[in-house]
């Protein structure tokens, strides 16, 4: 009995065991089933996902191509010049025609040259989308003004500069004859007023004359006083026909350039008014940095620092402080940059005098405006000194507070 019922025993283990073997391959083979099931649903979501991203790629690709061919349309036939030049290494990539027609250089020359070869300096470190005007030579040796600005592209995969630039000449030169147009009709319009001022001193020497051969054996005592009065009025009278000569005659015309050292020209236009410094009460501040010699008509740029000198000097009837700086600089306010980037040099002269009325500043430099009518003056001083900054492609700017001071600032191109 023992041994039938252990071998009831076993059989009952193994048939447990068979089951639960039974069991597991049942699950596995389930397992495996709904697995493989999983991976085909998967994969068909795979295959859907590809096609909606392959008619999506194939769609953005469209517009590229679309959006690409607008552009290469817009930048052929754009009025304004537009040069592409990679990022990294300087060269340039691509051109429109207006490019070719600007510089004068033919399309495989300039694609197989570098920006900076084109010599439009500092266009690459301004500010993007704003607007610089550049002087250029063209390849023919003529003068050129341009207004760049510069942006950022990405062009057939490279990181580029896109510089868009405008001729400006034509403009340039409009507003040159515009300016002298508006002179001449001021000379024209103001004779009258010139020939008063000219009349009055004529007049004074006149009746001295009179007195003069009236004295001349009743009061030779006399004499003297009127011959220092006829003196005085001719002066007046030189220095009238001078301003008028000065003004009526173009400075770009009688320019004799030549490398000088503008503070060499300060020093000797202080030297000139130093007893009126002296005499006037004015305490006198330099502050002369060393900067390059520039190219520039000495003798035109002296009347232009010996005037405005004597304008601050004049405005201190009761003293005050004088202070004349220079220094260099590579951009200057509304001027274009020089064509080798060699800058500006600067100078300023500001007074601690009577001041400028706001409403007077944008006559300033006006023919025939002045503020000190009473003491001689016929308005033409500083019109004829900024005509002698903008020959040398310079300009002059002020800044003035009525009873506190006024500063006047010369600023030159060191090289043209």
């Amino acid at each position: 009995m023992d041994s039938l019922s252990q071998i009831k025993t076993f059989l009952i283990i193994a048939f447990l065991i068979f089951i639960c073997f039974v069991g597991i391959i049942l699950y596995l083979l389930v397992k495996l089933l709904v697995n493989r099931y999983d991976l085909r649903k998967a994969q068909e979501q795979l295959e859907e996902y590809s096609e909606h991203l392959k008619e999506m790629v194939d769609i953005r690709t469209r517009e590229l191509k679309a959006s690409e061919q607008k552009y290469r349309e817009l930048f052929i036939n754009a009025k304004e010049a537009i040069l592409i030049c990679d990022r990294r290494t300087n060269e340039i990539i691509d051109v429109n025609d207006e490019v070719v027609s600007l510089f004068g250089y033919s399309r495989d020359e300039l694609l197989s040259m570098k920006f900076s070869d084109l010599r439009v300096f500092d266009i690459l470190g301004s500010k993007q989308q704003e607007w610089k005007e550049q002087a250029i030579k063209h390849r023919d040796k003529t003068r050129r003004y341009l207004d760049c600005v510069i942006g950022g592209i990405v062009y057939d995969g490279v990181d580029c500069h896109q510089i868009i630039c405008r001729d400006v000449t034509d403009k340039r030169k409009l507003e040159a004859q515009l300016m002298q147009a508006q002179k001449m009709a001021s000379l024209g319009q103001l004779a009258a007023g010139v020939a008063h001022e000219l009349n009055t001193p004529l007049g004074t020497i006149y009746s001295s004359c009179y007195y003069i051969k009236d004295f001349l054996h009743k009061k030779p005592e006399k004499i003297p006083k009127h011959v220092e009065i006829v003196s005085t009025h001719i002066e007046r009278c030189r220095k009238i026909i001078n301003d008028l000569l000065n003004f009526s005659r173009a400075p770009s015309a009688t320019i004799e350039l030549e490398k000088s050292n503008l503070n060499e020209l300060v020093e000797r236009c202080l030297s000139l008014i130093g007893k009126e410094i002296r005499s006037g009460g004015i305490s006198l501040n330099k502050d002369l940095q060393k900067i390059p010699e520039c190219l520039i008509d000495p003798a035109r740029i002296s009347q232009v620092i010996l005037n405005i000198t004597l304008n601050a000097v004049q405005a201190m009837p009761s003293g005050g402080q004088l202070t004349i700086m220079s220094w260099h600089d590579l951009e200057s306010d509304n001027l274009p940059t020089p064509l080798n980037g060699s800058g500006f040099n600067h100078i300023s002269i500001a007074d601690t005098g009577v001041g400028i009325d706001e409403g007077d500043l944008p006559e300033i430099f006006t023919p025939f405006f002045s503020t000190k009518k009473a003491n001689g003056g016929i308005g033409l001083g500083l019109s004829v000194a900024y005509e002698i900054a903008e020959s040398h492609m310079g300009n002059i700017q002020v800044d003035s507070e009525k009873g506190v001071g006024t500063k006047f600032q010369i600023n030159l191109p060191v090289d043209r």
